[in-house]
């Protein structure tokens, strides 16, 4: 068994794009738990300090709105799954590297201050 971890990005219009990887191993029931520690208020990360492909609508060709668009995206589920794996890490690996990160803390990539210009 292996790990689906999915998540999406929600512009402030409300408007989502949905992402999911998949990682090798079972979740322990604790992950959940985890994770949500590790990521700002519970939920938000940004994908790419955490090495997930990312889900942003102004990268699948929508224009980068500022009023509206930000760099987090959402922890939504994880569930087992029989896929392949998408992701070469186990889900422990990710879970470990998640709350480093969480740890260090979540910052607004440099690139994407230069979009809200």
């Amino acid at each position: 068994m292996n790990t689906k971890f999915s998540y999406l990005y929600r512009d402030a219009g409300n408007n989502k794009s949905r992402a999911a990887v998949v990682f090798k191993g079972a979740f322990k029931p604790e992950d959940a738990e985890r994770l949500r520690r590790a990521f700002d208020s519970s939920t938000y990360f940004i994908a790419e300090q955490i090495e997930v492909p990312v889900a942003y609508l102004f990268r699948q060709g929508y224009e980068c709105n500022e009023e509206i668009d930000h760099c987090y995206h959402e922890f939504d589920d994880m569930e087992l799954t029989e896929e392949q794996p998408t992701d070469g890490r186990t889900i422990d690996q990710f879970v470990t590297e998640v709350q480093r990160q969480g740890e260090r803390g979540w910052e607004v990539p440099e690139w994407f201050l230069h979009t809200q210009m």
